[in-house]
């Protein structure tokens, strides 16, 4: 393998990028086609499992948990035993938590294993934004990371369908196609070379401490200010992994209905991340994040009028508009704010922001449906997004343009 990632390091461009980047794109697009996607978990976890509400509420609170500690590390631990490395220890992790999620039936160790799983889906997010980087450097980097997350979303169009019609046949086989496409990551970043592509690196440089790695995006109080709004976005955003599959279950949809309406989401953003940067070329850097939020709060608040898969689909459309400005403008906006060795270190305090929402706006969003109904719940998410809002028209009177 070390001679054919030497090969890919030194192949000629396509379309403008270099091989090694187009691995990492393949690598993302196969490994996100199987990945476990947290809205079937939690219909696996009440159709097999048997789970009442609460207890599937606490699970996915324990996926959001392991979420909230990658998010944490995920970037410093990449900058320390490198980006690569990282990516390919996670993936047998994966595959050995998958067999083990088939086959432990206590709640007790299934909780721990959830815990797990949720660690594992992001800890190497943060290092794929940094081998990015160091192939096409900063001046490419937003339309490369909008390409890639174009990739990520091909795979997420397949993952939903691909789960819906699996857990209608046999719910366990959501595991096995994540074991598959946790392999096929695995292979692709093989090829990926360990040092920086496509940049001059500099030999003298050290690599930041640990602790530095850590603690560095918290030391600067408009990136501080971006995680806590980041937080109020992701709240509602991250409805689609646990309310929104209960609503549109409680109006009769089945698991391959919820699949095939989730996967317009990917469709769509497959369609128009390519456009994001010439759309957004001449804004001021967080303007793209104030019309995201608004999108999302008004996608997310007009699901209390769906009664049907025509209606989620209707708004779902309307946040996904919202989606596709915010991924890659949002990890644009930390980019710009860090120094090379620390990019991993900045995503990461995105995906803490980000999936503490999950730990904390499930079980919230899960309670407002059960003591209101879920038109309150949307009701309140739109709200939301209105402070969240204001909250980025402040930012970005602060940072420059």
């Amino acid at each position: 393998m070390g001679a054919l990632s030497h090969r890919v390091a030194n192949s000629t461009k396509v379309q403008g990028y270099p091989l090694a980047f187009w691995m990492m794109w393949l690598g993302q697009l196969l490994g996100r086609a199987g990945t476990l996607v947290p809205a079937f978990m939690v219909l696996y976890l009440q159709r097999d499992r048997q789970l009442n509400d609460a207890a599937t509420s606490l699970l996915v609170s324990m996926f959001g948990a392991g979420l909230v500690l990658a998010g944490f590390i995920g970037g410093a631990l990449a900058s320390r035993i490198g980006p690569k490395r990282l990516i390919l220890i996670v993936q047998p992790l994966i595959i050995i938590t998958a067999m083990s999620m088939i086959a432990v039936h206590s709640i007790y160790l299934y909780g721990v294993l959830t815990f797990i799983a949720g660690f594992l889906s992001i800890l190497d997010r943060p290092a794929a934004a940094s081998i990015i980087l160091r192939s096409v450097g900063r001046e490419k980097f937003s339309q490369a990371y909008g390409l890639y997350l174009m990739g990520f979303n091909v795979g997420m169009t397949f993952a939903p369908v691909a789960s819906g019609f699996l857990i209608d046949i046999k719910p366990s086989l959501i595991f096995i196609l994540w074991m598959i496409s946790a392999a096929a990551f695995f292979f692709c970043v093989t090829m990926v070379p360990l040092k920086r592509i496509g940049v001059e690196k500099d030999e003298s440089s050290k690599q930041p401490g640990l602790r530095h790695s850590l603690t560095a995006p918290y030391k600067d109080r408009y990136v501080v200010l971006f995680l806590l709004l980041t937080f109020f976005v992701a709240a509602i955003y991250l409805q689609m992994n646990s309310a929104l599959p209960l609503h549109m279950t409680s109006v009769g949809l089945n698991g391959s209905e919820i699949g095939l309406v989730l996967a317009v989401n990917a469709v769509l953003s497959i369609i128009l991340l390519p456009l994001v940067p010439k759309l957004v070329a001449g804004w001021h850097q967080v303007s793209p994040l104030i019309v995201a939020t608004l999108l999302i709060g008004v996608g997310f608040g007009a699901n209390m009028f769906a009664i049907s898969s025509a209606g989620f689909v209707v708004a779902l459309i309307i946040w996904t508009f919202g989606e596709v400005l915010w991924a890659p403008m949002s990890a644009n906006f930390l980019t710009r704010q860090a120094s090379d060795e620390l990019v991993s270190s900045y995503q990461s305090s995105f995906f803490l922001s980000w999936n503490s929402a999950l730990m904390v706006g499930a079980p919230v969003g899960m309670w407002l449906a059960d003591k209101i109904d879920f038109s309150g719940l949307w009701m309140c998410a739109f709200i939301l997004s209105l402070y969240a809002t204001v909250g980025f028209m402040y930012l970005q009177k602060k940072v420059p343009p």
